[in-house]
Protein backbone atom coordinates (compact mmCIF):
# COMPACT_ATOMS: atom_id res chain seq x y z
CA UNK A 1 0.00 0.00 0.00
CA UNK A 2 2.97 2.64 0.63
CA UNK A 3 4.19 1.76 -2.05
CA UNK A 4 0.81 2.96 -4.10
CA UNK A 5 0.70 6.21 -2.01
CA UNK A 6 4.68 6.95 -3.59
CA UNK A 7 3.38 6.04 -7.03
CA UNK A 8 0.35 8.06 -7.27
CA UNK A 9 2.16 11.02 -5.94
CA UNK A 10 4.70 10.16 -8.26
CA UNK A 11 2.19 10.35 -11.52
CA UNK A 12 0.63 13.74 -9.98
CA UNK A 13 3.97 15.08 -9.72
CA UNK A 14 4.87 14.08 -13.15
CA UNK A 15 1.52 15.61 -14.46
CA UNK A 16 1.44 18.80 -12.60
CA UNK A 17 5.26 19.35 -14.11
CA UNK A 18 3.85 18.28 -17.18
CA UNK A 19 0.76 21.12 -17.20
CA UNK A 20 3.38 23.66 -15.81
CA UNK A 21 6.17 23.36 -18.47
CA UNK A 22 2.48 22.93 -21.40
CA UNK A 23 1.57 26.38 -19.94
CA UNK A 24 5.15 27.83 -19.74
CA UNK A 25 5.14 27.24 -23.96
CA UNK A 26 1.94 28.40 -23.98
CA UNK A 27 2.65 31.84 -22.41
CA UNK A 28 5.19 32.45 -25.02
CA UNK A 29 3.37 31.42 -27.64
CA UNK A 30 0.15 34.84 -26.19
CA UNK A 31 3.16 36.99 -25.76
CA UNK A 32 4.29 36.29 -28.89
CA UNK A 33 0.63 37.41 -30.16
CA UNK A 34 0.67 40.44 -28.21
CA UNK A 35 3.39 41.24 -30.01
CA UNK A 36 1.68 40.64 -33.13
CA UNK A 37 -1.74 42.01 -32.28
CA UNK A 38 -0.53 46.16 -32.22
CA UNK A 39 1.78 47.58 -35.12
CA UNK A 40 3.53 50.28 -33.80
CA UNK A 41 4.62 52.75 -35.97
CA UNK A 42 6.51 55.99 -36.63
CA UNK A 43 3.80 58.85 -37.37
CA UNK A 44 5.55 61.43 -40.31
CA UNK A 45 6.33 64.48 -38.82
CA UNK A 46 6.12 64.14 -35.12
CA UNK A 47 7.45 62.63 -32.48
CA UNK A 48 4.18 60.15 -31.74
CA UNK A 49 3.33 57.06 -32.80
CA UNK A 50 0.34 55.38 -34.73
CA UNK A 51 -0.88 52.25 -33.37
CA UNK A 52 -2.82 49.91 -35.45
CA UNK A 53 -4.67 47.17 -33.66
CA UNK A 54 -5.65 43.83 -35.07
CA UNK A 55 -9.59 43.31 -34.51
CA UNK A 56 -9.10 40.98 -32.07
CA UNK A 57 -6.78 42.79 -30.34
CA UNK A 58 -9.74 45.60 -29.35
CA UNK A 59 -12.29 43.17 -28.56
CA UNK A 60 -9.59 41.98 -25.94
CA UNK A 61 -8.40 44.97 -24.75
CA UNK A 62 -11.85 46.56 -24.20
CA UNK A 63 -11.24 49.37 -26.64
CA UNK A 64 -14.43 51.65 -27.33
CA UNK A 65 -14.19 54.81 -29.28
CA UNK A 66 -16.66 57.70 -29.57
CA UNK A 67 -16.63 60.96 -30.53
CA UNK A 68 -15.36 64.56 -29.34
CA UNK A 69 -18.79 66.39 -28.54
CA UNK A 70 -19.75 70.25 -28.67
CA UNK A 71 -21.77 71.09 -25.95
CA UNK A 72 -23.46 74.36 -24.89
CA UNK A 73 -22.52 76.36 -21.85
CA UNK A 74 -23.06 79.66 -20.49
CA UNK A 75 -19.37 81.11 -18.85
CA UNK A 76 -19.44 81.08 -14.74
CA UNK A 77 -23.46 80.14 -15.15
CA UNK A 78 -24.45 83.91 -16.76
CA UNK A 79 -24.81 85.15 -20.16
CA UNK A 80 -25.60 83.42 -23.62
CA UNK A 81 -24.02 80.04 -23.84
CA UNK A 82 -21.22 79.18 -26.46
CA UNK A 83 -19.69 75.33 -27.79
CA UNK A 84 -17.16 73.77 -25.78
CA UNK A 85 -15.55 70.40 -27.14
CA UNK A 86 -16.03 67.91 -24.81
CA UNK A 87 -14.17 64.32 -24.15
CA UNK A 88 -14.76 61.77 -21.31
CA UNK A 89 -12.34 61.86 -18.50
CA UNK A 90 -11.44 58.60 -19.45
CA UNK A 91 -10.28 59.57 -23.12
CA UNK A 92 -7.92 61.61 -21.65
CA UNK A 93 -3.87 60.74 -20.00
CA UNK A 94 -1.54 62.62 -18.47
CA UNK A 95 2.44 62.14 -19.40
CA UNK A 96 5.66 62.42 -16.69
CA UNK A 97 5.45 66.65 -17.52
CA UNK A 98 1.56 66.35 -16.68
CA UNK A 99 0.49 67.37 -20.74
CA UNK A 100 -2.66 65.95 -21.14
CA UNK A 101 -3.36 63.57 -24.42
CA UNK A 102 -5.92 61.74 -26.22
CA UNK A 103 -5.82 59.10 -29.23
CA UNK A 104 -7.43 60.10 -32.18
CA UNK A 105 -8.71 57.37 -33.98
CA UNK A 106 -8.29 58.63 -37.97
CA UNK A 107 -8.90 55.25 -39.75
CA UNK A 108 -10.68 51.63 -38.44
CA UNK A 109 -8.30 50.11 -35.74
CA UNK A 110 -5.88 52.70 -35.74
CA UNK A 111 -5.21 55.61 -33.14
CA UNK A 112 -2.14 58.91 -32.95
CA UNK A 113 -1.70 60.22 -30.07
CA UNK A 114 -2.89 64.23 -29.88
CA UNK A 115 -2.36 66.79 -27.11
CA UNK A 116 -5.37 68.71 -26.00
CA UNK A 117 -5.53 71.75 -23.94
CA UNK A 118 -7.98 71.07 -20.92
CA UNK A 119 -9.75 74.61 -20.87
CA UNK A 120 -12.08 73.10 -17.54
CA UNK A 121 -13.86 69.69 -16.27
CA UNK A 122 -17.13 68.55 -14.61
CA UNK A 123 -18.32 65.36 -12.99
CA UNK A 124 -18.68 64.15 -16.92
CA UNK A 125 -16.44 65.65 -19.00
CA UNK A 126 -13.69 67.84 -19.69
CA UNK A 127 -13.81 70.80 -22.35
CA UNK A 128 -11.27 71.31 -24.29
CA UNK A 129 -9.69 74.96 -26.05
CA UNK A 130 -7.18 72.77 -27.94
CA UNK A 131 -7.19 68.98 -29.85
CA UNK A 132 -9.30 67.23 -31.99
CA UNK A 133 -12.29 68.71 -34.06
CA UNK A 134 -15.80 68.43 -33.29
CA UNK A 135 -16.94 65.11 -34.55
CA UNK A 136 -13.36 63.61 -34.22
CA UNK A 137 -13.05 60.00 -33.52
CA UNK A 138 -11.23 59.31 -30.61
CA UNK A 139 -10.34 56.11 -27.99
CA UNK A 140 -12.71 56.44 -24.84
CA UNK A 141 -11.86 53.45 -23.08
CA UNK A 142 -8.61 51.26 -23.12
CA UNK A 143 -6.34 54.39 -23.46
CA UNK A 144 -4.02 53.06 -20.80
CA UNK A 145 -3.09 49.91 -22.58
CA UNK A 146 -2.04 52.07 -26.07
CA UNK A 147 0.27 54.42 -23.48
CA UNK A 148 1.87 50.52 -23.12
CA UNK A 149 1.96 49.75 -26.35
CA UNK A 150 2.94 53.52 -27.49
CA UNK A 151 6.01 53.32 -25.39
CA UNK A 152 6.66 49.67 -24.86
CA UNK A 153 5.71 49.59 -21.28
CA UNK A 154 5.75 45.59 -19.75
CA UNK A 155 8.04 44.00 -23.16
CA UNK A 156 10.07 41.69 -22.19
CA UNK A 157 8.68 40.94 -18.80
Amino acid sequence: MHNRKKSAIATLLTAALALMIANTASFGSEDETADESVKVSETPGTDVKTLTFTEDAMDRLGIKTGTVREIMIANDGAGAAKPHKAVPHSAVTYDAEGNTWVYRNPAPDTFVRERVTIEFMDADSMYLSAGPAVGDSIATTGVQEMVGAEFGVGEGE
